[in-house]
Parts: structure tokens; C-alpha cells; sequence
């Protein structure tokens, strides 16, 4: 049995760990070694068509972990064999197994993409009625423990207290790209930003042919069908109770063809088998409709999918000067995410007469954003948009991972046509900081828009790495406080408070430092895994956790 997913509760830190229901735990011995072979006998339709079902009672469900397992087996499971009943409340009645849960959406979504990759047609002497259903059921369920097994237990266990066990952990869960909530608000203003910032920079014409691509009225009605849908599910699953997961109406298809999985296209590439995959593609066409193969995935196709369908489908790089996507990437992220979105909502935040906002534009030599807030605190910000591969996450790789944050946010120029990167930026720009004054309390900040940032222990990694290199300049200054990386979302996601609070963002900072160090004492004091997981928190995280902005479910 794994640890698996966290489940968020109040300000401090008191949510509950799950484990997770693996094929030795559930039957004592060790897992077959292909997950999947007792199910070739079943057309892979069928079988995404159930799995579908089950994820759309996870996501559509707002009762707990066990709650949800109830529901799947009341909609899905209802005919498996008694025996399998009589186990599974043996392992439920245990202390342990009250916190033990059978069915995740990320084991789920590992299975689909092994079956899709072996697709297995509709046969005409394919026969699945109510006779031979159970047999159905069981073998699918057996499959489903299987996966669990392969699927949770690739994280070693011998260091508990380890950056590269809690990154192998988070990159398997995917906490950081299920977060629904972000739909119904920070992402539905970064679309409306991007929109709006396409259009001032290259004319309506290119709003046009995107809206002709996905045969909406305009761009914005592109995001709201995504998010009616979501909704719809929401509620209608509150009114009856059925999971709503197929989707029959054909303006809808239209909007979603290009994030569809067709199993019977010729244009479609040879499917991987790796998950990460079906996060842009979380649609699958069969005979009745399309399947919503996970909703979570639904919330990447309105923020990260939506600036890469936009380049791919208009004329942008045709007649406006960008040669290649990455190109077109640099302008996103200098442009649009740096001086469009942060630098605006700094301006906004910090408006107090004794605030004064610097950027690189004003001195070369500055960061990408210079905040001096009563001649004595200073944030020096580095905002950064640089993505991590899929391949990376879907095999939680924490070794290349570790390289990708190497790479970008800890590189230092080694020749003249080098750059320094992340914390080498910010070394250089705190170095030049000298020349005006010693009297100011550093914040060095790197603002990301990489969601797995968000996972624990990020924030140490770097920072220590900091802590090295700035060593020879530490005393020149009243203080440097440690590095702190921020989700762009978080300026999004609390700009009442930033607005409203003067020192919002500076007391937080000291605060997330102030309780890191003391968690992380006390973990390594008592050997603690829980303990070091919390001291690990992003700043995000711990934002979300200790200082809660609520369900935006419950605005609809």
C-alpha cells in the first residue's frame, strides 16, 4: 500500500494522506507482470468507456476518498465477486485501511494509455451481456490493482527524507496539473489576458482564425464551452447522481476535434502508451460520441495546450516574423507573461508613494522586476517560463528533472555567448544593488509558470544553491533572505489581499521561511516523513494551504 494523495482540510497543514490498494496487498503476492494482459479478450472502447465513467465519478464527486470508492462501486463495480467484497472490507475495518482508497484518477489515466496503445477492435463475436459482465468486472478490477501496484510503488523508500523521494512522489501523484479550481478563475483571466494581447499586438484578424479553428463565435466563447462542460457534469451529477463523462452534442465535438483521441484515424501518430500524452488529447471518439477521459485534463487545454493551439492553427507564423515556435515562445514569456501580465499586476498591487517599480527596460543591469518598498525591503524578481518535457513527469524522472531545474534556474555563464540563469540573475543583479545603498532587505524572487514547480522541496533545491553562491555579499546588506519561487498564479489568485495589505507579500515570504526552517528541524529531530513533507511545501502550496481562497465550485 502507497501513500498516494493528499486531501487539504484547514489553515494548518491538517490534511489526510491515502493509501492506495495495490494488487499484492489485496491478494499477498506479487502483481502479473503485464497489467493488462486478461483484459485483451475486451474491446479497448468498452474498456476507456468504463474507465471514463469511474474518473468522472472522481472528479464529479465532492464527498471523500472512501466516499468516492463507494460510488464507483455502486455505478461500476456492482457485480464483482463476493469474495473481492469480503477482502476489501477486511482491509477497510483495519486502523490503516481507513485510510486506504482503491481507484485515482493517475493510476486510471497509466491504464488507459496502456490499453489505447494496444488497441483491440470491436469484434463481431464480441459478447458482453449480463451473464459474462462479472467476469468483466472482476478482470478489469483486477487490472486496476495491478496498475496501482506498478504505478505506486516506483518510489524508493529508503530515504524518506529526501528531495528526490518527495520529488518521485509528487511527479507520480500530478497534484500540480489537477488543480480544476484553477479553471474557474486564474486561468479563465490568463485567457482572457492572452486574447486581449494578441489582439493589441497583431490585430482581430488572428482572433478570427482562431475562432474559426475550433468553430466558435469568438476566442472567449473557446474558453466558456470548456468551462460549461465542467459545469454541467458538476451539477448534474449533484441532481441525480450519474456521472456524466460522454459527450453526444455535435457543435461540442466540433470544439473539441482537435483534442480528441481517435483510435480509428490514420492521421492520428502511433500512440506511446505514456500518459502524459492524453493531457492534450483527453477526448475519445467511439461509435456513440466522445468519452472525457479525465476532466483534470480539461483545465491544461485552457491555459498551457491554449497558446501552443493558437500558434499552431493561425497565421502567426506566417506573416507577422516568427520563424519557429520558440520564437513565438520568447515573446510569450518576455512579453506576455512578464510585462503584460506580472509587471501590470505589480504596478497595481504597489501603488503606496513610498513603493517605487523598476524593470530591466529603466537599467540594463536591473532584473526583470525591481520593487523598493520603503527605501529598505527590495524584491528582486526574475520571472521565468521555461517548460519541463511531459515524458519527464509522466515517468516521474526525478534525475532529469533535477537536470531541468539545473538547467534553467541554476546555470552560470561559462563563455561569451553564455547567459546566466535563475539564481546566477539574481546574484548579478544583487551585486549591482551595492552601488545603491546597504541599507535594504533583500527578497531575491524567481516567478514561475511551470506547474511542477509546485512540487515540494523545488524551493530548497535552488535555494541552497543560492545561499553558495551569494555567500561573499552577504554582509552587505541589512539582510538577503532566502530564495523564494512564486506560481505566477498567486498574484493572480491573491490580488485582493496583495491590493488590500501593504506588506501581504513581504510577510508571507518571511513567514513560509519561518516555518520551513522550524518544520525541517523538526522533522530530521524526529524522523519524520510527514513532517519534512510539509517543510517542503512550495510557497504556493503552503499559500493554499495556510491562507485557503475556497471552492470556486460553489460560485455556480
Amino acid at each position: 500500500m502507497k501513500k498516494s494523495s493528499s486531501f487539504p482540510k484547514s489553515k494548518n497543514y491538517t490534511f489526510s494522506l491515502f493509501g492506495v490498494v495495490d494488487y499484492s496487498n489485496f491478494y499477498g503476492k506479487s502483481a502479473p507482470g503485464d497489467p493488462i494482459e486478461q483484459l485483451f479478450e475486451y474491446p479497448t472502447d468498452v474498456l476507456i468507456i468504463i474507465l471514463s465513467r469511474i474518473n468522472a465519478i472522481i472528479f464529479e464527486c465532492q464527498g471523500s476518498p472512501n466516499q468516492i470508492d463507494t460510488q464507483i462501486f455502486r455505478f461500476v463495480f456492482n457485480k464483482i465477486h463476493k469474495s473481492a467484497y469480503e477482502r476489501l472490507t477486511q482491509i477497510f475495518s483495519t486502523h490503516q485501511g481507513k485510510y486506504t482508497v482503491v481507484f485515482t484518477s493517475q493510476a486510471i489515466v497509466n491504464l488507459m494509455a496502456k490499453l489505447i496503445a494496444r488497441y483491440r477492435p470491436i469484434k463481431d463475436m464480441d459478447n458482453i451481456n449480463e451473464e459474462n459482465e462479472d467476469l468483466l468486472q472482476m478482470a478489469l478490477f483486477d487490472a486496476i490493482l495491478a496498475i496501482n501496484d506498478e504505478y505506486y510503488n516506483r518510489a524508493d523508500n529508503k530515504n524518506l527524507l529526501s528531495l528526490e523521494f518527495l520529488w518521485k512522489l509528487e511527479l507520480f501523484q500530478q497534484e500540480f496539473a489537477r488543480k480544476k479550481s484553477n479553471m474557474y478563475g486564474v486561468n479563465a483571466l490568463k485567457a482572457f489576458l492572452f486574447f486581449r494581447f494578441i489582439e493589441e499586438r497583431y490585430g482581430p484578424q488572428l482572433l478570427k482564425e482562431f475562432s474559426d479553428a475550433f468553430n466558435v463565435a469568438s476566442p472567449y466563447n473557446f474558453y466558456s464551452i470548456f468551462v460549461e462542460t465542467i459545469i454541467n457534469s458538476y451539477n448534474s451529477f449533484e441532481h441525480d447522481k450519474n456521472p456524466r463523462f460522454c459527450i453526444t452534442d455535435r457543435t461540442l465535438q466540433l470544439v473539441f476535434k482537435s483534442f480528441v483521441y481517435d483510435p480509428n484515424s490514420t492521421s492520428d501518430n502511433v500512440f506511446s502508451g505514456e500518459s502524459f500524452a492524453l493531457i492534450n488529447q483527453p477526448f475519445y471518439r467511439f461509435s456513440e460520441g466522445i468519452a472525457v477521459l479525465d476532466f483534470d485534463f480539461v483545465s491544461n487545454l485552457t491555459d498551457v495546450s491554449l497558446i501552443y493551439y493558437f500558434y499552431k492553427v493561425t497565421s502567426l507564423n506566417k506573416n507577422h516574423g516568427i520563424k519557429d515556435y520558440n520564437v513565438y515562445l520568447g515573446i510569450i514569456g518576455k512579453c506576455f507573461f512578464e510585462e503584460y501580465i506580472m509587471l501590470q499586476l505589480i504596478r497595481k498591487i504597489f501603488t503606496h508613494k513610498y513603493d517605487s517599480i523598476k524593470t530591466d527596460n529603466d537599467d540594463p543591469q536591473y532584473p526583470d522586476i525591481l520593487i523598493l518598498q520603503n527605501n529598505k525591503d527590495v524584491f528582486v524578481i526574475e520571472v521565468k517560463s521555461t517548460r519541463v518535457h511531459g515524458t519527464v513527469v509522466d515517468r516521474a524522472d526525478t534525475q532529469r528533472f533535477k537536470q531541468f531545474l539545473q538547467d534553467q534556474f541554476a546555470n552560470e555563464k561559462k563563455s561569451v555567448g553564455g547567459k546566466n540563469k535563475g539564481i546566477y540573475q539574481l546574484k548579478s543583479q544583487i551585486r549591482y544593488l551595492q552601488s545603491l545603498g546597504s541599507k535594504f532587505r533583500i527578497y531575491p524572487i524567481i516567478v514561475y509558470t511551470e506547474p511542477s514547480l509546485d512540487i515540494s522541496g523545488v524551493n530548497t533545491f535552488l535555494d541552497e544553491q543560492f545561499e553558495a553562491i551569494i555567500s561573499e555579499v552577504q554582509n552587505s546588506f541589512i539582510k538577503i533572505n532566502p530564495l523564494t519561487l512564486i506560481n505566477l498564479n498567486f498574484f493572480i489568485e491573491y490580488y485582493p489581499q496583495l491590493r488590500s495589505e501593504r506588506y501581504f507579500l513581504r510577510d508571507r515570504i518571511t513567514e513560509y521561511h519561518h516555518r520551513k526552517k522550524k518544520e525541517l528541524k523538526e522533522a530530521f529531530r524526529q524522523n519524520n516523513s510527514l513532517t519534512y513533507l510539509y517543510a517542503q511545501f512550495s510557497f504556493m502550496r503552503f499559500m493554499e494551504q495556510a491562507y485557503p481562497t475556497g471552492n470556486r465550485m460553489t460560485y455556480f
